[in-house]
């Protein structure tokens, strides 16, 4: 079942990051202000390893928002 606040945080997440499914994990420490060793260390962040970099999907993202 969705989460009362996932579209609003998918809506947020498309007005600032448009035409864009994933985000370079640099991307999302600026937006949270947090390093990505703490992201890491919270273990249902949803972060991929993808070629060597780290990469967040805007859908998961906001779902993780959404807690």
């Amino acid at each position: 079942m969705e989460k009362a606040t996932y579209r609003d945080n998918l809506e947020l997440l498309a007005r600032l990051y448009p035409n864009k499914a994933v985000l370079p994990v640099k991307e999302v420490e600026k937006m949270l202000g947090r390093s990505r060793e703490s992201l890491q260390s919270c273990e249902d962040f949803p972060l991929t390893k993808l070629g060597g970099r780290y990469y967040v999907s805007v859908a998961n993202l906001a779902r993780w928002l959404s807690v």
